[in-house]
């Protein structure tokens, strides 16, 4: 297989030598090989720099620093018997992660992305996982072994490696252990919510293939650099975090979820200081970089050296683009560095994107129109829906957008859901046959196929750039009207200074034979002293009436973090609506509206 490769490397020998090695896979061997021949080909080059929560550098690794960290790790790993198995990572989001993942991939074995359980669900789901994977190594650090031990259902037998303790092993004891290139690198667990996980088989031919699309849709180069802090246990993170700077040669400096998400200044800071190159982040990364300089300002930030940021949240919004913009471009920000992104975990990652240095597109669409399947810009004063432009199919995908009930392809502007086949497709779901011929194994009405059901809705614009719309199963269906909850969450948000942005979930239950909406939202802390809950509740209803003339049966209000969301902070509608029916939602307060009985909103 020949790997496309950018034409941009500005270190012309060494691009050359690396591009050559990527062309043969028998040389690499399988995906560990491209950080072997990073080290090899670029020893002093700098691959990983870690902070700490408190901005400082904490350690910094050239390409052959890491890898002898990687080999060592990897020993440990084939000395316990890890090789041809699954491995569970239980490890915080930071260098040691992306040490972990790495020695997997060395010591021949399956690793197996998860994140250290904070709460009972998350235990409960952990264990589901490890059970499914039926790992027999648990890889994390001792502490974390110290509390989970005995307390998590894991496989009888299972073992652990403590990274911090490890035995008594060396990286020279690390044997090359051969693998197909058509073996499971990784199994990406799904983060759906009313299901049991499901793994996704990700090969290490589907790791070389977005690793080759990616740098070249994006022109990455050696030059690049990453400032990196999604969790590296989701496919976001993993793939655009975690390998993609090996694979195209620049540096990525890694900061834990938590510290971005608890003071987000300091992926600005650190953006500034190391004069970054590439953000790699979901929608509400940006509106919280926005809140985070309202009452302090920029101080001084200067973020002129990034030129691509890639957003690949579901949906992504035009406002956000516009907030983020006019705050930032007076430090420096160019909105062209903007790059919208759609994929899932069984695509690899990525299905299209738009490239990098090229302005970001919106469609001003119909409301009304959109509800009847047709994508139809809208007119003077009509009701409208942005719908933002995620880009053209990357390399030898094949999409199309279909009716899903009848299984016929749809036509430019129509909507439908989205079916893709092609080599970044991933080989289904881990011991789960049935789920995998259900959503891999989908076939047009004239039988061509088979394709990827993603579950996600959109069409398909002129140009062929595509447009998300929506989640089949998340659709509102009111009056014979369809609605995208994502569109109605957007007019909550919009409707009151309480309401936390992307904390809310619109959803439909039955209600006397018919389909009714329902939204529960989180309130922001400190508005909840004397707030008018019943007040707030009318305006709500108001609005989404005016705006999708949709009768909202009731609105729930959630305290803050009470609206479940993905590891990658998408939130889990189809949870929020079990946890409605089932009486789980921990409200501070509902208004129910005419539709459940209650008084008409004045």
């Amino acid at each position: 297989m020949q790997i496309a490769t950018t034409e941009v490397h500005r270190n012309a020998t060494v691009a050359e030598d690396l591009c050559r090695g990527l062309r043969e896979e028998a040389q690499l061997g399988d995906y560990g090989g491209v950080l072997r021949l990073r080290a090899r080909l670029q020893p002093d080059r700098v691959a990983y720099i870690s902070l700490s929560s408190g901005d400082e550098e904490t350690a910094r690794y050239t390409y052959s620093e890491f890898d002898h960290e990687v080999r060592r790790l990897a020993a440990a790993l084939q000395a316990a018997g890890a090789t041809g198995g699954r491995v569970l990572i239980i490890q915080s989001s930071d260098l040691h992660y992306t040490l972990a993942f790495w020695a997997c991939l060395y010591a021949g074995a399956t690793a197996v992305t998860t994140i250290v359980p904070s709460s009972r669900e998350q235990m409960r789901r952990l264990g589901l996982v490890a059970a499914d994977a039926g790992a027999r190594h648990v890889l994390c650090q001792q502490s974390v072994r110290t509390r989970l031990e005995g307390t998590l259902e894991l496989p009888e037998g299972t073992a652990w490696v403590a990274m911090d303790e490890l035995p008594e092993v060396e990286a020279h004891d690390w044997r090359h252990s051969p693998v197909d290139w058509e073996s499971v690198a990784v199994l990406q667990y799904t983060s759906g919510s009313t299901s049991d996980p499901r793994g996704v088989m990700v090969t290490h031919r589907n790791l070389l293939r977005i690793g080759a699309y990616q740098e070249r849709l994006f022109s990455l180069t050696p030059d690049d650099r990453a400032v990196v802090w999604l969790p590296q246990s989701h496919d976001f993170g993993l793939m655009l975090g975690v390998l993609q700077p090996v694979y195209s040669g620049y540096e990525a400096v890694v900061m834990n979820p938590m510290a971005f998400l608890k003071r987000p200044l300091r992926w600005l800071a650190a953006t500034h200081d190391y004069r970054a190159t590439v953000w790699l982040a979901p929608n509400f990364a940006y509106d919280l970089c926005v809140d985070a300089v309202k009452d302090s300002g920029t101080n001084g930030i200067d973020l002129s050296s990034l030129s691509l940021v890639v957003n690949g949240a579901e949906p992504i919004r035009k406002s956000t683009y516009e907030n983020f913009i006019a705050t930032f471009q007076p430090v420096g920000f160019d909105p062209v560095a903007f790059s919208n992104a759609y994929g899932l975990a069984e695509t690899t990652l990525a299905v299209t994107c738009s490239p990098r240095d090229e302005l970001y597109r919106c469609a001003h669409l119909s409301r009304h129109a959109l509800g009847s399947g047709k994508a139809v810009a809208a007119r003077p004063g009509e009701s409208a829906f942005d719908v933002m432009d995620c880009g053209a199919p990357l390399p030898g995908l094949d999409i199309r957008v279909v009716d899903p009930v009848r299984s016929l392809p749809l036509g430019a502007d129509e909507v439908g859901e989205i079916w893709v086949a092609g080599p970044l497709v991933t080989r289904g779901y881990w011991g789960k046959p049935t789920d995998t011929e259900q959503v891999f194994g989908a076939r047009l009405a004239d039988g061509t196929g088979p394709f990827l059901r993603t579950g996600d809705l959109g069409y398909r614009c002129g140009s062929g750039n595509l447009h998300i719309t929506g989640r089949c199963k998340d659709v509102i269906i009111v009056h014979g009207k369809n609605h995208a909850p994502q569109d109605i969450e957007l007019t909550v948000e919009g409707s009151h200074l309480a309401i936390r942005p992307h904390c809310g979930a619109a959803f439909s239950v039955d209600h006397g034979g018919r389909e009714v909406a329902v939204v529960a939202v989180e309130l922001r802390r400190e508005c909840l002293p004397g707030l008018d809950l019943d007040e707030v509740g009318r305006t709500i209803l108001r609005r989404v009436a005016l705006e999708h003339q949709v009768p909202l049966g009731e609105v729930v209000f959630l305290a803050r973090g009470g609206c479940p969301k993905t590891t990658s902070g998408k939130v889990q509608r189809r949870r929020v609506r079990q946890m409605y029916l089932d009486g789980a939602l921990e409200s501070v307060g509902r208004h129910v509206g005419p539709t459940f009985g209650g008084q008409a909103p004045a």
